[in-house]
């Protein structure tokens, strides 16, 4: 009777005892995080790039400085889907767009701390945990149209097909200018980056400058359909999208 009544005692201690075990060792590893944490800082500006940059750095850098293709390999979904997700809140633009994923814009991702050779696999990542990046048919087309311009860039005649370009898209109101805040505000980083890109092909002075969006500097973007009246906008949506607006 003595044992019939230890042994099912003994039992149950010895599965109390596994339990505790396993409880232990789930305790004492971490799950492997699958986000960055939450940055009060809007998407997509010099300082949110910066605290990505780090925490990306922090968490998958081999010490490189940089991360390579290898590296990106490790960058969970949930990370892709949160700087994703933030930018498409905050500049309505997703992130192999902003960032140039894609071959045919230009490359950003160094802002976010990642190699120029890791491209592809970005790419690959995003789309697979993301699926393909989807834009507007009207934007699309903008895009190419300005990277399919023949006219020497920073040139009168380049200014007057980029202006063309942007008030076909943009010009909400039909006044034959952009003069409207929302209509700056609906310019995306994408095409920002390729009018910057462009201009630093050709020229020692960035964008903000030669055409007179930093402060300091003589206005000059009424050549590319801008009225003097939404400079400040632009400003801002240039800081967001992380071109400098001021030297």
């Amino acid at each position: 009777m003595l044992l019939s009544y230890r042994e099912p005692f003994a039992i149950d201690m010895t599965r109390l005892t596994l339990m505790a075990l396993l409880l232990a060792a789930c305790a004492s590893t971490p799950p492997r995080p699958d986000t960055l944490g939450k940055r009060p800082i809007p998407a997509g500006t010099t300082r949110w790039e910066a605290a990505v940059r780090a925490a990306l750095r922090a968490r998958y850098d081999d010490g490189s400085g940089v991360l390579g293709g290898g590296e990106l390999m490790a960058v969970p979904c949930g990370v892709w889907r949160e700087l994703d997700g933030d930018l498409r809140r905050d500049t309505h633009e997703g992130l192999a767009i902003t960032y140039g994923f894609e071959p045919r814009l230009l490359w950003r991702g160094e802002r976010l701390g990642l190699a120029a050779d890791a491209r592809a696999t970005a790419l690959e990542l995003t789309t697979r945990c993301l699926g393909p990046s989807a834009q507007e048919p009207a934007l699309d087309q903008t895009l190419q149209a300005l990277m399919d311009l023949t006219e020497p860039i920073t040139t009168d005649a380049w200014d007057q097909s980029v202006a063309t370009i942007l008030v076909r898209t943009f010009d909400r109101d039909q006044s034959g200018r952009l003069d409207l805040p929302e209509e700056v505000e609906a310019i995306p980083c994408s095409v920002w980056s390729q009018l910057d890109g462009a201009v630093a092909t050709v020229s020692r002075y960035p964008m903000v400058a030669l055409y007179g969006f930093a402060d300091g500097y003589a206005w000059a973007a009424g050549a590319l359909g801008f009225d003097l009246a939404v400079r400040d906008e632009a400003t801002v949506a240039l800081g967001k999208c992380g071109i400098r607006a001021d030297l």
